[in-house]
């Protein structure tokens, strides 16, 4: 039996990230989830195939892709993220707080509010629909996870004219977050699931690191 695994991290969906959930999982759940086969498929493996297939998948876990999209499609239409922070409404605020307190629980809904439908697109420029509550999600849970990556990092890298000490203590953290990425992976994988634990923890610093950043922006607006 073969099984088709993703050969990078562009190759990871939203959708299999939320099944992986919090919990640190067994070799047999990684490889389940992230080949897409059943409980009854992946149980007819022989678990050599497992062991090798569940370290190919934690290594990729481990080196997500660190490219942040302007614009991406969902469902076949055309999102822009948020393009002026300054703008960002209380209820957008609010649920990005809640959303955050489990990011892979939520990271459907998380992308839904940083990337809507564009309305307008002129060159460099675009506006994108007002928010009205998490949309599409299904849509969203079939894009790849370096999509949420991305938007994450995008804070971290971001300086613009902001260069206060919370931005900067953001910026730091993702360098201390790269090294750890480029430190030998039998390091990484000392226990089972390393993978998917490294990306849990990482997500939801940046996750905190981009509600911190929204709030001293709206004190500075």
């Amino acid at each position: 039996m073969t099984i088709n695994l993703p050969v990078t991290y562009d190759d990871i969906t939203i959708k299999q990230i939320m099944s992986a959930g919090n919990e640190e999982l067994d070799l047999v759940e990684v490889v389940r989830i992230f080949a897409n086969l059943t409980h009854d498929e992946v149980n007819e493996l022989p678990y050599v195939m497992i062991e090798k297939a569940g370290e190919h998948i934690n290594n990729i876990l481990q080196q997500p892709t660190q490219k942040h999209y302007r614009k991406i499609k969902v469902g076949g239409v055309e999102h822009g993220f948020i393009p002026d922070w300054s703008e960002l409404k209380t209820k957008e605020y609010v649920d990005l707080t809640t959303y955050c307190s489990d990011v892979l629980a939520n990271a459907d809904k998380i992308l839904s509010i940083l990337y809507r439908p564009i309305t307008l697109d002129v060159g460099e420029k675009y506006d994108i629909e007002d928010y009205n509550g998490t949309k599409n999600l299904e849509a969203f849970q079939e894009l790849s996870a370096s999509y949420l990556y991305g938007s994450l990092v995008f804070f971290s890298t971001t300086r613009n004219d902001y260069k206060a000490s919370l931005v900067q203590s953001f910026i730091e953290m993702s360098l201390e977050a790269k090294k750890e990425v480029e430190r030998p992976a039998k390091r990484l994988l000392a226990s089972v699931g390393a993978g998917i634990t490294y990306l849990l923890t990482w997500l939801k610093e940046m996750c905190l690191k981009l509600i911190n950043w929204l709030s001293f922006r709206s004190r500075k607006s």
